[in-house]
Protein backbone atom coordinates (compact mmCIF):
# COMPACT_ATOMS: atom_id res chain seq x y z
CA UNK A 1 0.00 0.00 0.00
CA UNK A 2 1.41 3.06 -1.27
CA UNK A 3 2.77 5.11 2.08
CA UNK A 4 1.08 8.61 1.00
CA UNK A 5 -2.05 7.51 -0.69
CA UNK A 6 -4.15 9.67 -3.21
CA UNK A 7 -0.73 12.47 -2.82
CA UNK A 8 2.01 12.87 -5.65
CA UNK A 9 5.59 12.98 -5.39
CA UNK A 10 7.15 16.73 -7.26
CA UNK A 11 8.73 14.55 -9.83
CA UNK A 12 5.01 12.98 -10.81
CA UNK A 13 3.55 16.89 -11.04
CA UNK A 14 6.56 18.34 -12.81
CA UNK A 15 6.13 15.59 -15.84
CA UNK A 16 2.17 16.56 -15.59
CA UNK A 17 2.60 19.49 -16.61
CA UNK A 18 5.54 19.05 -18.36
CA UNK A 19 7.16 22.21 -16.10
CA UNK A 20 10.77 22.01 -14.35
CA UNK A 21 11.04 21.40 -10.83
CA UNK A 22 12.93 24.78 -10.21
CA UNK A 23 9.57 26.31 -11.10
CA UNK A 24 7.23 24.24 -9.01
CA UNK A 25 9.55 25.42 -6.07
CA UNK A 26 9.39 28.80 -7.27
CA UNK A 27 5.66 28.16 -6.85
CA UNK A 28 5.97 26.94 -3.13
CA UNK A 29 8.78 29.61 -2.77
CA UNK A 30 6.43 32.48 -3.29
CA UNK A 31 3.37 30.92 -1.35
CA UNK A 32 1.51 30.70 -4.28
CA UNK A 33 1.26 26.30 -3.10
CA UNK A 34 2.14 24.40 -0.34
CA UNK A 35 3.08 20.64 -0.07
CA UNK A 36 0.62 18.65 1.86
CA UNK A 37 2.69 16.92 3.21
CA UNK A 38 6.73 16.51 3.45
CA UNK A 39 8.49 13.59 4.54
CA UNK A 40 10.11 14.42 8.14
CA UNK A 41 12.76 11.62 7.04
CA UNK A 42 13.36 12.25 3.51
CA UNK A 43 12.49 15.57 2.77
CA UNK A 44 10.54 14.75 -0.09
CA UNK A 45 7.21 17.03 -0.93
CA UNK A 46 3.83 15.56 -1.57
CA UNK A 47 0.90 17.18 -3.31
CA UNK A 48 -2.46 16.26 -3.36
CA UNK A 49 -5.58 17.01 -5.64
CA UNK A 50 -5.76 20.42 -5.07
CA UNK A 51 -2.60 21.67 -4.74
CA UNK A 52 -2.40 20.12 -8.30
CA UNK A 53 -5.45 21.90 -9.95
CA UNK A 54 -3.63 24.81 -7.94
CA UNK A 55 -0.75 24.52 -10.34
CA UNK A 56 -3.12 24.22 -13.22
CA UNK A 57 -4.53 27.75 -12.49
CA UNK A 58 -1.17 29.28 -11.85
CA UNK A 59 -0.05 28.00 -14.76
CA UNK A 60 -3.60 29.84 -17.01
CA UNK A 61 -3.14 33.10 -15.23
CA UNK A 62 1.05 32.98 -16.55
CA UNK A 63 -0.59 33.00 -19.68
CA UNK A 64 -2.79 36.15 -19.57
CA UNK A 65 0.42 38.03 -18.43
CA UNK A 66 0.42 37.80 -14.83
CA UNK A 67 3.42 38.02 -12.93
CA UNK A 68 4.07 35.87 -9.78
CA UNK A 69 2.90 38.94 -7.45
CA UNK A 70 0.12 39.17 -9.55
CA UNK A 71 -0.60 35.95 -9.49
CA UNK A 72 -0.35 36.41 -5.39
CA UNK A 73 -2.41 39.38 -4.91
CA UNK A 74 -5.10 37.75 -7.42
CA UNK A 75 -5.34 34.68 -5.56
CA UNK A 76 -5.53 36.30 -2.36
CA UNK A 77 -8.07 38.62 -3.89
CA UNK A 78 -6.26 41.84 -4.46
CA UNK A 79 -6.17 42.15 -8.11
CA UNK A 80 -9.64 42.20 -10.07
CA UNK A 81 -9.86 39.96 -13.50
CA UNK A 82 -11.24 43.26 -14.85
CA UNK A 83 -8.14 45.47 -14.00
CA UNK A 84 -5.81 42.47 -15.87
CA UNK A 85 -8.48 42.40 -18.83
CA UNK A 86 -7.59 46.09 -19.29
CA UNK A 87 -3.87 45.56 -19.18
CA UNK A 88 -4.33 42.97 -21.53
CA UNK A 89 -6.47 45.33 -23.65
CA UNK A 90 -3.77 47.86 -23.30
CA UNK A 91 -1.03 45.54 -24.36
CA UNK A 92 -2.85 44.29 -27.40
CA UNK A 93 -3.03 47.68 -28.70
CA UNK A 94 0.34 48.38 -28.31
CA UNK A 95 1.22 45.13 -29.80
CA UNK A 96 -0.64 46.25 -32.96
CA UNK A 97 0.38 49.02 -32.93
CA UNK A 98 4.15 47.76 -32.69
CA UNK A 99 2.73 45.62 -35.94
CA UNK A 100 1.65 48.38 -38.00
CA UNK A 101 4.99 50.69 -37.11
CA UNK A 102 6.89 47.07 -38.64
CA UNK A 103 4.91 47.16 -41.67
CA UNK A 104 5.23 50.50 -42.94
CA UNK A 105 8.75 50.20 -42.56
CA UNK A 106 9.08 46.58 -43.98
CA UNK A 107 9.01 47.78 -47.55
CA UNK A 108 12.47 48.07 -50.20
CA UNK A 109 12.92 50.24 -53.04
CA UNK A 110 12.01 47.79 -55.94
CA UNK A 111 8.88 46.57 -53.56
CA UNK A 112 5.15 47.05 -55.05
CA UNK A 113 3.87 50.08 -53.11
CA UNK A 114 0.75 49.09 -50.66
CA UNK A 115 -2.61 51.68 -50.01
CA UNK A 116 -3.35 51.75 -46.84
CA UNK A 117 -6.72 53.59 -45.22
CA UNK A 118 -5.63 54.64 -41.58
CA UNK A 119 -6.62 57.33 -39.16
CA UNK A 120 -3.71 59.85 -37.80
CA UNK A 121 -4.00 60.48 -34.65
CA UNK A 122 -4.09 64.17 -32.83
CA UNK A 123 -0.93 65.54 -32.99
CA UNK A 124 0.94 68.81 -31.57
CA UNK A 125 3.78 70.03 -33.77
CA UNK A 126 6.38 72.96 -34.05
CA UNK A 127 5.87 74.09 -37.30
CA UNK A 128 8.05 76.27 -39.80
CA UNK A 129 6.63 77.57 -43.08
CA UNK A 130 9.65 77.19 -45.84
CA UNK A 131 10.37 77.68 -49.54
CA UNK A 132 13.08 75.40 -50.51
CA UNK A 133 14.74 75.69 -53.23
CA UNK A 134 15.75 72.14 -53.88
CA UNK A 135 14.93 68.59 -52.02
CA UNK A 136 18.66 69.08 -50.84
CA UNK A 137 17.83 72.25 -48.92
CA UNK A 138 14.41 70.93 -48.01
CA UNK A 139 16.73 68.17 -46.15
CA UNK A 140 18.81 70.88 -44.35
CA UNK A 141 15.76 72.69 -42.96
CA UNK A 142 14.25 70.08 -41.48
CA UNK A 143 17.65 69.23 -39.82
CA UNK A 144 17.48 72.50 -38.84
CA UNK A 145 14.25 72.82 -37.10
CA UNK A 146 14.73 69.33 -35.59
CA UNK A 147 17.70 71.31 -34.17
CA UNK A 148 15.81 74.13 -33.10
CA UNK A 149 13.25 72.16 -30.64
CA UNK A 150 16.41 70.14 -29.44
CA UNK A 151 17.40 73.32 -28.04
CA UNK A 152 14.31 74.35 -26.82
CA UNK A 153 14.37 71.04 -24.61
CA UNK A 154 11.18 70.16 -26.19
CA UNK A 155 10.03 66.62 -25.48
CA UNK A 156 8.93 64.45 -28.73
CA UNK A 157 5.92 62.82 -28.93
CA UNK A 158 5.92 59.18 -28.78
CA UNK A 159 5.03 57.67 -32.02
CA UNK A 160 3.71 60.66 -33.49
CA UNK A 161 6.77 61.08 -36.21
CA UNK A 162 8.09 64.45 -37.82
CA UNK A 163 6.70 65.27 -40.77
CA UNK A 164 6.99 67.57 -43.82
CA UNK A 165 3.18 68.86 -45.08
CA UNK A 166 3.24 70.16 -48.34
CA UNK A 167 1.31 73.20 -48.91
CA UNK A 168 -0.19 72.18 -52.76
CA UNK A 169 -3.34 70.87 -54.11
CA UNK A 170 -1.76 67.01 -54.21
CA UNK A 171 -3.68 67.02 -57.92
CA UNK A 172 -2.21 70.00 -58.85
CA UNK A 173 0.02 69.89 -62.21
CA UNK A 174 2.93 71.38 -60.50
CA UNK A 175 2.81 69.48 -57.35
CA UNK A 176 6.06 67.01 -58.00
CA UNK A 177 8.11 70.27 -58.92
CA UNK A 178 11.44 69.64 -56.70
CA UNK A 179 12.10 73.41 -57.40
CA UNK A 180 10.71 75.91 -54.62
CA UNK A 181 9.05 73.48 -53.00
CA UNK A 182 6.39 75.11 -50.39
CA UNK A 183 6.22 73.19 -47.28
CA UNK A 184 5.53 73.57 -43.30
CA UNK A 185 8.12 71.50 -41.25
CA UNK A 186 6.33 69.50 -38.51
CA UNK A 187 8.33 68.38 -35.25
CA UNK A 188 5.93 66.45 -33.05
CA UNK A 189 6.07 66.90 -29.83
CA UNK A 190 4.43 65.77 -26.39
CA UNK A 191 1.28 67.21 -25.37
CA UNK A 192 1.62 67.54 -22.04
CA UNK A 193 4.43 69.93 -22.52
CA UNK A 194 3.32 71.34 -25.83
CA UNK A 195 4.32 74.92 -25.65
CA UNK A 196 2.16 78.07 -26.60
CA UNK A 197 3.18 77.97 -29.99
CA UNK A 198 2.47 74.31 -30.92
CA UNK A 199 0.00 74.22 -33.60
CA UNK A 200 -2.53 71.19 -32.61
CA UNK A 201 -2.92 68.89 -35.77
CA UNK A 202 -6.89 67.25 -35.23
CA UNK A 203 -7.43 63.01 -35.61
CA UNK A 204 -7.96 62.50 -39.34
CA UNK A 205 -8.51 59.78 -41.08
CA UNK A 206 -6.51 59.02 -44.14
CA UNK A 207 -4.77 57.16 -47.13
CA UNK A 208 -1.27 55.76 -46.84
CA UNK A 209 1.85 54.16 -48.90
CA UNK A 210 5.76 53.48 -47.80
CA UNK A 211 8.45 54.25 -50.35
CA UNK A 212 11.89 53.97 -49.83
CA UNK A 213 14.77 55.35 -51.88
CA UNK A 214 15.54 58.82 -53.03
CA UNK A 215 13.18 61.25 -51.92
CA UNK A 216 12.77 62.67 -54.96
CA UNK A 217 11.84 59.77 -56.62
CA UNK A 218 8.78 58.77 -54.21
CA UNK A 219 6.22 60.61 -57.90
CA UNK A 220 5.25 57.20 -58.49
CA UNK A 221 3.85 57.00 -54.52
CA UNK A 222 1.71 59.90 -55.50
CA UNK A 223 0.38 58.83 -58.63
CA UNK A 224 -0.74 55.79 -56.55
CA UNK A 225 -2.54 57.80 -53.95
CA UNK A 226 -4.00 59.77 -56.19
CA UNK A 227 -5.50 57.14 -58.25
CA UNK A 228 -6.45 55.16 -54.93
CA UNK A 229 -8.50 58.46 -53.87
CA UNK A 230 -10.03 58.80 -57.43
CA UNK A 231 -11.21 55.02 -57.65
CA UNK A 232 -12.73 55.12 -53.91
CA UNK A 233 -14.29 58.67 -54.18
CA UNK A 234 -12.79 59.98 -51.26
CA UNK A 235 -12.62 63.72 -50.81
CA UNK A 236 -9.08 65.25 -49.92
CA UNK A 237 -9.52 67.25 -46.64
CA UNK A 238 -5.66 67.99 -46.19
CA UNK A 239 -2.38 68.70 -47.81
CA UNK A 240 -0.30 65.61 -48.41
CA UNK A 241 2.83 64.74 -45.40
CA UNK A 242 5.76 62.79 -45.65
CA UNK A 243 6.43 61.51 -42.39
CA UNK A 244 10.53 60.54 -42.22
CA UNK A 245 10.80 57.00 -40.41
CA UNK A 246 14.52 55.95 -41.15
CA UNK A 247 17.51 57.35 -43.62
CA UNK A 248 20.63 59.85 -42.59
CA UNK A 249 18.35 62.45 -44.25
CA UNK A 250 20.87 61.81 -47.88
CA UNK A 251 18.37 62.27 -51.00
CA UNK A 252 21.33 59.94 -52.70
CA UNK A 253 20.38 56.59 -50.16
CA UNK A 254 18.24 54.24 -51.35
CA UNK A 255 18.02 53.34 -47.54
CA UNK A 256 15.69 56.40 -46.69
CA UNK A 257 12.05 55.36 -45.65
CA UNK A 258 9.44 57.69 -45.53
CA UNK A 259 5.70 57.61 -45.06
CA UNK A 260 3.19 59.31 -47.51
CA UNK A 261 -0.04 60.23 -45.81
CA UNK A 262 -2.76 62.70 -46.97
CA UNK A 263 -6.05 63.31 -45.03
CA UNK A 264 -9.52 62.05 -46.97
CA UNK A 265 -12.79 62.26 -46.12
Amino acid sequence: MKKYANLFQIGEVVALFDISRKMLLNYENHGLIKPAIIDENTGYRYFDSYTIARVQLILDLRKTGMSISDIDKYLKGKLSAAKQICLLREQILASQKAIEQLEIRNTEYSAEPIIKEITLPKRYCICTDYTAQNVDDAIDTVISCYYNCLKRGLKFADGSYHFCEFSKDLFDKDFYELTNITMKVCISVDKKCAPADAVVYPETKAVSVSFCGEYNKSIASYELIKKYIIKHGYTVTGFPQEIYLEGNFDNNSDKNIIWIVVPVK
